[in-house]
């Protein structure tokens, strides 16, 4: 039967993260204007205080439009909204992402291809800043690890759609692990649960089917035929796969 994909995926960007900002801004400045009656401030820290004050109208307006601010995902590429203000990137235009770090803060690099030729200055300075020419913050309602995947799935999805290649399994297979790049299947030895992701598994006895002791659910349906039930971990690696993308169901398989 032939896969439904979902036409879009809308991530809204997480208020209570706003709020904190919003409540940090107006404390750096409560402090700095009660700081100007105790001692005089350089015109650093005067300007310090009056640019951190201007976020402050900035985190108001997200809070009053929630939903001006998010990051959506198309058949064609993905779009970055922040106060309705649009940042519009094909899929045709975008090598890869990368998982990255930067200041102790997780961040979703976008290593851009050969065909992207827009914002070279601002893309060039933002590179010898901080190393990465674009990236998406951590500001979404998703852990930042299941937008990668995410993100990297639909454009493989797309790839696929421009050269005519199946961006999934026929039935019977499965796709790959985008972190061990194993076979995202139900195997006969499983270092991980595919239903929870636990490595506490008890193996085979005479009474029992091999199970997960975390979650509880056997491994295979009592020996007599098929696994039961859908992928939601890797079997190999116990990676994440992200709820609604095409491994999550991937076909069952039987054991070898």
């Amino acid at each position: 039967m032939k896969r439904v994909y979902p036409v879009e995926r809308v991530y809204k960007e997480r208020t209570s993260l706003v709020w904190l900002c919003l409540l940090g801004s107006i404390a750096f400045v409560a402090a700095g204007v009660w700081a100007t009656h105790e001692e005089d401030l350089s015109i650093l820290g005067l300007f310090s205080i009056g640019f951190i004050g201007l976020g402050i109208p900035v985190f108001l307006l997200k809070l009053l439009r929630p939903s001006a601010n998010y990051l959506k995902l198309d058949e064609e590429g993905f779009n970055m909204v922040g106060l309705g203000i649009h940042n519009r990137t094909k899929w045709t235009e975008v090598e890869a992402f990368q998982m990255t770090q930067m200041d102790g803060q997780g961040w979703l690099k976008i290593i851009y291809s050969a065909e992207y030729k827009k914002q070279k200055i601002a893309r060039s300075i933002a590179s010898a800043l901080g190393e990465m020419e674009g990236a998406i913050p951590n500001i979404y309602s998703e852990p930042l690890q299941d937008i990668f995947l995410n993100m990297t799935a639909w454009k493989k999805r797309y790839d696929a759609k421009v050269t005519g290649s199946s961006p999934t399994p026929n039935d019977g297979e499965s796709l790959a692990c985008l972190k061990c790049n194993q076979k995202l299947e139900f195997v006969s030895q499983p270092q991980y649960c595919p239903y929870c992701g636990s490595n506490q598994l008890e193996p085979e006895s005479r009474s029992l089917p091999p199970h997960c002791l975390a979650c509880g659910r056997y491994l295979k349906d009592g020996g007599k035929s098929r696994f039961a039930g859908h992928i939601h971990y890797c079997a190999h690696c116990g990676f994440k796969i992200p709820a609604g993308e095409p491994a999550a169901s991937a076909a069952r398989k039987t054991p070898s």
